[in-house]
């Protein structure tokens, strides 16, 4: 389509000439290009290319000169020609719509996937134009190609075709397929020679030493260090006034919030602040440095410290510092602590927004800036490990703060379900640990934890905790539970429902043995999987799946009698996603959803 320009360029022109000479229609908007880039008006060469062009020149009725559409139906299309070959590609269009194509000859259905070829009947075919059903679903491309040759007509039995069905439904063996390659520490630090297999990071917690709640969902190395007021608390029982607990990990600060990270995650470097006051902007800097507002609430932090002598520590702080702090109900000045034998009680008092971190240490010493050692010419670049937290993490000069100074022995009661075929765990926590697998008392060796007896379903695992002081919630677990998982069972539907799942991102086969009777055509229809599926039949590849309808023709892989189906499912890192701070999440959804069923017709090709 050339502009409403009398003027136009030599190439533009040419360009246009080619297109009309291969077949392409021109069209010119308003006006007939008269004068040339080069010469202006009374360019011969510009005249003879617009003749040929336009051989009829101006026309009132555009419509009248344009042949009939290339495709009458649904869906979105494109067609091209290529050499002696009509290519349509039709997306969006449901199966079994009659439609009406502007080509002619031999129609087949070409496979993206597998370079199959499929000759398709047609209803009728004349005057330049074939009709046909289409022959896969809205969901599908597909590529229908015209080519020289005689069609085939479509009979009635190509649109009633009697099947019938087998549903797979009922459990599934199970069994679970890492891939998060970890050698680099891409996906968990620091690096480590396995694939990441099944974790808890998240899982249900109560207090005291009874077991039947109230359960709250915690996140490993994340808990409760202060009490968050509007106003100035009781210094004397400040837990009685109200309060909502403030948590954070020493490891890796607030949850859930990149802070000054960015909003893909860590950035490989953990910031130091723990503390957030006032409401985070959702706007960010070239810096990738979030900010913060005042939301107007008086900003009161309270908590104790407890040693076992008397002793003076030192308040670090970052360039956001307290209004006021007092301990043990005085207020202090500079940044020396008096602290007593026992607990003792801490309020900060904040009157400006931002990240800040509070911490009482044993040394003045902040000693936040790491020096990276030279490099020595010549050397080899080589991997060097590093922690991946806030300073403050393992740190033993840094006393930790404690919401529950007055129990005498805290205890923290911790719940979840485990995937199929649970064989054990593996966790640390800052505390006694005893653990219980379906009612039943785990082993205890050195913190890998062995059930039993195997179980082939989900089952419910208990923990005990006897937390040492200030490690409440998900603080007293130092990383994340590792589940060793053999071969189980388990029903259709989002594996991700699975306490012990919902992080995983990797595979999972499904298997199944089903008897099929005799049959002409033989169908694999998997309903619905999150995300991929690679299906064998008897050992056999059947295909590779990464859209809907997750559907296959298996018939040349049956045998008459028993037959064994293989599902290998692969999810997304959305459910990795979970375990780090990132703005950025995705669909957990995961697994083999179903409903499975096989769909065996008469129809043989």
């Amino acid at each position: 389509i050339l502009p409403a320009m009398k003027a136009a360029r030599h190439s533009t022109l040419k360009n246009a000439l080619e297109f009309k000479r291969a077949g392409g229609i021109v069209l010119a908007a308003g006006a007939l290009p008269e004068a040339s880039d080069s010469i202006g008006r009374g360019d011969r060469k510009v005249s003879a290319m617009v003749k040929e062009i336009f051989p009829d020149g101006v026309t009132n009725n555009v419509f009248q000169k344009l042949p009939e559409r290339d495709y009458d139906g649904p869906g979105y299309i494109q067609h091209r020609r290529i050499g002696f070959r009509d290519l349509y590609a039709v997306y969006n269009a449901p199966q079994e719509k009659i439609c009406r194509f502007r080509a002619t000859g031999k129609v087949e259905l070409w496979d993206p996937w597998t370079g199959a070829v499929k000759q398709l009947p047609v209803i009728s075919q004349g005057g330049g134009f074939t009709e046909i059903a289409l022959p896969l679903t809205e969901k599908e491309i597909q590529l229908i190609i015209f080519s020289p040759g005689e069609p085939i007509l479509a009979s009635k039995s190509v649109f009633r075709n009697p099947y019938s069905e087998i549903d797979l439904d009922g459990d599934w063996d199970f069994e679970l397929q890492p891939t998060l390659d970890n050698r680099f520490g891409d996906f968990h630090w620091p690096p480590t020679r396995a694939h990441i297999g099944a974790e808890i990071r998240q899982l249900w917690y109560c207090e005291d030493n009874v077991s039947d709640g109230p359960w709250r969902k915690v996140t490993c190395t994340f808990g409760p260090k202060f009490m968050r007021y509007e106003g100035m608390p009781s210094v004397s029982n400040p837990l009685k006034h109200g309060g909502k607990p403030v948590e954070f990990s020493w490891r890796y600060g607030i949850e859930n919030d990149p802070g000054h990270q960015g909003y893909h995650g860590l950035k490989a470097h953990v910031h130091n602040e723990f503390i957030a006051v006032g409401r985070r902007k959702q706007t960010w800097n070239g810096s990738n440095q979030c900010s913060y507002e005042d939301d107007g609430a008086p900003f009161f932090l309270w908590t104790t410290v407890s040693t076992p002598k008397a002793m003076t520590a030192y308040a670090l702080t970052g360039e956001l510092k307290p209004a006021k702090i007092w301990l043990n109900g005085a207020e202090v000045t500079g940044c020396m602590l008096k602290l007593k034998r026992g607990p003792n009680a801490l309020v900060l008092n904040y009157d400006k927004p931002g990240r800040a971190y509070f911490v009482v240490s044993r040394s003045n010493d902040v000693g936040i800036e790491a020096v990276e050692p030279p490099l020595v010419p010549g050397e080899q670049l080589k991997f060097k490990s590093a922690p991946l937290a806030m300073h403050w993490w393992d740190n033993p000069d840094v006393l930790p703060f404690d919401i529950r100074p007055d129990e005498k022995n805290p205890v923290g009661w911790y719940r979840f379900t485990s995937p199929p075929g649970l064989c054990g765990m593996t966790m640390k926590a800052r505390g006694k640990v005893q653990a219980w697998s379906d009612d039943k008392p785990m082993t205890d060796k050195q913190g890998s934890f062995i059930v039993a007896q195997v179980s082939e379903k989900p089952v419910n695992v208990l923990i005990r905790i006897e937390q040492e002081r200030g490690f409440y919630g998900g603080a007293a677990l130092l990383e994340p539970i590792r589940l060793d998982c053999g071969t189980g069972k388990i029903a259709l539907g989002d594996w991700a429902k699975i306490d012990g799942l919902l992080s995983y991102s990797g595979g999972a086969r499904y298997r199944k043995t089903v008897t099929i009777p005799e049959s002409g055509k033989v169908v694999l229809d998997l309903g619905e999987v999150a995300t991929s599926a690679e299906v064998r039949v008897n050992g056999k590849t059947a295909g590779v799946l990464v859209s809907p309808p997750w559907r296959l023709d298996i018939t040349q892989l049956v045998e008459l009698g028993g037959n064994s189906i293989e599902v290998l499912v692969h999810n997304t890192l959305a459910n990795h996603y979970t375990t780090v701070p990132t703005s950025y999440r995705g669909e957990t959804t995961s697994g083999l959803i179903g409903p499975v069923k096989l769909i065996l017709s008469s129809q043989s090709n």
